[in-house]
């Protein structure tokens, strides 16, 4: 009973400290911050976190809530358990106020362990709880991957991204934090990927473009009438 109990704190411990291991590279790392109307404030701020994928699909998105939203892309390489991606996210919160802030992570880095890259869920649910508190946060989840020799068949990565996806729900989902189900919109739909298996073409960016927007526009709405509602008291008291 006694090495039970110490096997349970021991684990604790190590899960409380997280990951302590040398930092871990990909081949090519790179990072692409665009944040459009800096300077103005006149409507809600999107920022959309993300990779490829995200940087991928975000041009529709922003022309489909143009008059609507201004949106913002952090997209980068490194993946949660890498403490670099941290430091990207709070460089932009440190500067930029975000009304909605939606996170899609996952396809990189697999070289970090699942357990690892759950670790990292706390974390950076607290650090945009630190610079955007009042913000409405989304978790996006991450897509599938294909043979790239045969689009027809699933990669067999795939079934670790399955086990991020449905680590990141349970965490989030028992935050309150809504998820958007981009895994779903492309699982079965092989004519959205282009050839390397991974990423979409026009068909399949336009899809999970319209996933993206038709999820956020109810939380765009509400926001408008507080803004309407916040202006009418300004105007009249």
């Amino acid at each position: 009973m006694k090495t039970r109990l110490f096997i349970s704190l021991l684990v604790m411990f190590v899960m409380a400290c997280g990951h302590k291991g040398p930092r871990l590279y990909e081949k090519t790392e790179w990072c692409d911050l665009w944040v459009s109307h800096a300077n103005l404030n006149d409507l809600p701020r999107i920022l959309f976190i993300g990779d490829s994928i995200t940087r991928g699909y975000f041009p529709l998105v922003e022309d489909s809530l143009q008059g609507q939203a201004y949106c913002a892309r952090l997209a980068t390489s490194k993946s949660l358990g890498n403490p670099l991606l941290l430091q990207e996210i709070e460089l932009v919160l440190k500067h930029y106020q975000f009304n909605i802030i939606q996170f899609n992570n996952g396809l990189h880095q697999f070289n970090y362990t699942d357990e690892q890259y759950a670790l990292d869920f706390s974390k950076i649910f607290h650090l945009v709880r630190k610079f955007a508190k009042n913000a409405q946060l989304i978790w996006a989840s991450t897509t599938p991957m294909r043979m790239k020799e045969n689009l027809d068949q699933i990669h067999p990565t795939t079934q670790r991204i399955i086990h991020r996806n449905s680590s990141a729900k349970v965490f989030f989902e028992a935050k309150d934090i809504p998820i958007n189900d981009l895994f779903a919109v492309v699982m079965d739909r092989p004519e959205y990927y282009w050839a390397d298996g991974i990423h979409f073409n026009d068909q399949g960016k336009a899809a999970l473009a319209k996933q993206v927007v038709d999820f956020i526009r109810p939380y765009l709405s509400r926001m408008a009438k507080t803004m309407e509602y916040k202006t009418w008291i300004d105007e009249n008291f």
